[in-house]
Formats: C-alpha cells, structure tokens, sequence
C-alpha cells in the first residue's frame, strides 16, 4: 500500500508540475512589423501677369489686353509634383471695374479653348491635375472695353475712375 500511495503521489505531483510549469520545449518568436507614415506631397502654385510692360490692364473703347496666368500641380521651375490628385477652382472678378466701365467683357481660354465668359465681373471655373505627374495648364484671360454705349464710354473714361480691378484666386483641394 505505501508503494501505491508513493506512486499515486508522484503521479499527482508530476500533473501539478505539469499544469505550473507549462510546456517547456515549445518554439516562441516574435516578429514586429511596420512602416514610416509619410505625409504625401501637395504642390501648387498659380503666377500671373500682364501682357503689357505693366500690371496693370489700361484700355479705351474696343481695346482688348489679356492676363495670363498659370496652374501648376508642382512649386518652382522643376519642382516634384504632388503626390495626389488636385481639384481646383478659379475665380475670377472685375465687377467694381465691369460696373465703372460699362461695356466690359472678358473671355477665359484655357489652352486657347474659351472656357469662361462674363459681362458681370464674375468667371468661376474648375479643373483638375492627376496625381505624381507635373501638369502645367496656361490660361489668357482677354478683358476687352467693348460696347454699343459709346456715350457711357466716353463718360466713364473723362471719370478716369480706378476701380478695384481684376482679382484672379485659385484655390486646390485633394482629389478625394
């Protein structure tokens, strides 16, 4: 009986011991994984001028001077470009002139293709520039004082009113 009761003891210790301890031989290994978080690249940029020496747009009844400007989805002359797509929009008032100045028009052509036309003082228009690949799109904006009112023509030019003039805003947002 005492061999049984020794037996029945050591099995019983050797079941605890296991259940405590655990498995011993059994492979472990950890692998930790990850990456960099990048903030993408967003460039643009927009430059505009006269086609005149000066910057300013000096007209008389039916003259005609055009504002150039550009849209870039990049920044500077060799810039990388943005790493996302870029909705934009442009905006375009001279109503403080085109109400001084009766007769006012303008044209925007993009590409030489007319995208835009106001007698108002107000052009909006949108467009877009893919993702990693540099586009430059080149804008005329053609502000002619033209009109059947010679009268208010005249008028206006002895005035020799300012007006607030031409304002181009471009605005990008990500493409979503």
């Amino acid at each position: 009986m005492k061999k049984k009761t020794l037996l029945l003891t050591l099995l019983a210790l050797a079941i605890v011991t296991s259940i405590t301890a655990g498995t011993l031989a059994v492979y472990t290994k950890t692998v930790d994984l990850g990456a960099e978080v990048l903030i993408k690249k967003f460039a643009f940029a927009a430059a505009g001028h006269t086609d005149s020496s000066t910057n300013s747009i000096n007209l008389a009844p039916e003259e005609t001077q055009n504002y150039i400007f550009t849209v870039t989805n990049y920044e500077g002359e060799n810039g990388a470009p943005a790493e996302v797509a870029l909705n934009y929009a442009v905006h375009i008032n001279f109503s403080d002139a085109a109400m001084k100045m009766p007769g006012l028009t303008a044209v925007l052509l993009k590409d030489k293709i007319e995208v835009g036309t106001a007698t108002d003082g107000i052009i909006d228009y949108t467009d877009k520039t893919p993702a990693s690949t540099a586009e430059k799109h080149e804008y005329v904006l053609a502000v002619t004082w033209a009109g059947s009112d010679n009268t208010a023509q005249s008028d206006a030019g002895i005035k020799q009113e300012t007006t607030n003039g031409l304002k181009v805003s471009v605005t990008a947002t990500q493409q979503l």
